[in-house]
Formats: structure tokens, C-alpha cells, sequence
């Protein structure tokens, strides 16, 4: 989906954990959704907590320099909380 931050373009993208993810027979017993490429501005990994994780990624071109905000959730959290995320992640500004 088209996103604005800040007046800054951008995509958000929703990853779903599977409700039946084996944590234990993943490589290192770990889950995740990708790998870093050796860049140290770009973590390792990005690991799970646990099946049925919701993570919301709003990545945004801020003066060419992407931006990847991670915000995440599960069947759990209230809707109030979710709309309490929602409003941070829009009021959210940038400065050089």
C-alpha cells in the first residue's frame, strides 16, 4: 500500500508469522523474515517472537536513504493499542 510519512513517499507491507510456525526446527531455532547483506546500517536478521506475529513495515524514501519502520502485533493486542501504534507511526517526523 502508498504511504506519506513526514511528506516522505513510501509502501507499507504486512507480514503474517504462520499460526503453525515450528520455531525449533528453523536453522538456529530461529524464525525470521530476512537476512542483512553485511551492511552495518541493516541488522542481521529481523527475528520473530512467535507464530501468529503480525509485523507492519513502512518503508520510506526519506532524501534517498530508505527507512524501514517495524511495528509489530499479534492476535492479542486490542484494537485500542493498534490505533495507539498507528497515531505514533504517522505523527512520526525526520530531520537531517
Amino acid at each position: 500500500m502508498d504511504i506519506t510519512v513526514d511528506g516522505y513517499a513510501g509502501k507499507s507491507i504486512t507480514l503474517h508469522v504462520p499460526d503453525d510456525a515450528a520455531f525449533s526446527e528453523c536453522d538456529e531455532r530461529t524464525f525470521a523474515s530476512w537476512a542483512g547483506g553485511g551492511d552495518p546500517r541493516w541488522p542481521a536478521l529481523r527475528y520473530h517472537q512467535g507464530p501468529g506475529q503480525i509485523d507492519e513495515l513502512w518503508i520510506l524514501d526519506v532524501n534517498r536513504e530508505p527507512i524501514v519502520i517495524n511495528a509489530m502485533d499479534g492476535d492479542e493486542t486490542s484494537a485500542e493499542h493498534l490505533a495507539e501504534l498507528h497515531a505514533i507511526l504517522e505523527s512520526m517526523t525526520f530531520e537531517e
